[in-house]
C-alpha cells in the first residue's frame, strides 16, 4: 500500500487497507526550515514517551506538535488527505 500526495510516494503499512491520497491538488502544507524547531521538540517528547519517562505535559505537547505538523488523522484530514481503498 502506498501513501501518495504532491511529491510523495512512499510504501506505508496502513492497517485500514487503503492508500493515503490528497483530496485536491492544492499543497497548503509544506515542511521547510521553519519546521525544525517543532520537529526537534517532537523528537524530544516522543523519545521521552517511548522511554517511559515522559510527564503529562510532555505527552500533551507531543500531541500539539504532531497536530501542528499534520501528523495526526485529524490534521491530515484538514489538510486534504484521505484513505482510499
Amino acid at each position: 500500500m502506498a501513501a501518495s500526495g504532491p511529491g510523495l510516494s512512499v510504501r506505508a503499512g496502513l492497517s485500514c487497507g487503503g492508500a493515503l491520497r490528497r483530496l485536491n491538488g492544492v499543497d497548503r502544507h509544506k515542511w521547510d526550515e521553519t519546521a525544525r524547531g517543532t520537529v526537534a521538540a517532537l523528537v524530544i517528547y516522543e523519545s521521552a514517551i517511548f522511554s517511559d519517562s515522559a510527564s503529562a505535559w510532555q505527552a500533551q505537547e507531543a500531541r500539539y506538535a504532531a497536530e501542528s505538523r499534520g501528523l495526526t488523522p485529524r490534521s491530515m484530514t484538514a489538510l486534504g488527505w484521505r484513505i482510499v481503498e
